[in-house]
């Protein structure tokens, strides 16, 4: 449980950053990508600046783990770590309510990503 939607989104990208690196791997092994850092998107910048920043405040202090693990992956060039505006955040329709035409949008932006 966390007591911010911050500490969430620090939580999460640790998370996402532990698969990304498993998948990444499989991937470079069977030979279908080229070896480059995967990609990882998030609209919180709040949580951006904890990741980014190497100083730990009383609010932040438990996260370290999780920061800290972030940071390794970027420092070995295993991730790249960008911010996407909430309303460019192509998977907020698998968590939130969105309308016809931000799906719409979302769909050809995937599109476009994926040519």
């Amino acid at each position: 449980m966390t007591l911010s939607s911050t500490e969430a989104e620090v939580i999460a990208m640790c998370a996402v950053s532990k698969e990304l690196a498993w998948i990444r791997r499989m991937i470079i092994e069977l030979k279908l990508m080229k070896e480059k850092p995967a990609r990882l998107l998030c609209d919180d910048k709040s949580a951006l600046s904890i990741v980014k920043s190497e100083r730990a405040t009383l609010r932040t202090r438990h996260l370290r783990a999780q920061d800290a693990y972030i940071r390794e992956q970027i420092e070995i060039q295993q991730l790249e770590l960008f911010h996407v505006p909430s309303d460019e955040q192509l998977a907020d329709f698998l968590r939130k309510p969105v309308v016809t035409g931000k799906f719409k949008l979302n769909v050809e932006q995937t599109l476009r990503n994926s040519l």
